[in-house]
């Protein structure tokens, strides 16, 4: 399954596939604001149904200045935003500090 991300060098609302296989090539250096990645760890229907895998957190930390990643485990793209976690809370706490 195909991982996407939205991209603003194409019109809004366009979601591009983000894999090792891509065509695309992946590119943050441009955000400039302080940024932190809340990473769900957990798939939400199959294996390689990660919204955001590891390797391309990684390089948004690489390449975003002043970019932190948290892994939030045991979470999926849904539980991250709609359940309790007090590791997500504090990750957002300390970053807005």
């Amino acid at each position: 399954m195909s991982q996407y991300v939205a991209s603003s060098d194409v019109p809004s609302c366009t979601c591009l596939p983000f894999n090792s296989s891509s065509p695309f090539k992946l590119s943050f250096s441009k955000v400039v604001a302080p940024t932190l990645i809340l990473r769900a760890t957990k798939w939400l229907s199959a294996e390689d149904d990660l919204l955001l895998p590891q390797e391309v957190a990684e390089q948004m930390v690489r390449e975003i200045p002043n970019a932190r990643n948290v892994d939030v485990e045991g979470t999926n793209h849904y539980s991250i935003v709609f359940q309790p976690n007090e590791i997500r809370d504090q990750a957002l706490l300390d970053f807005l500090k």
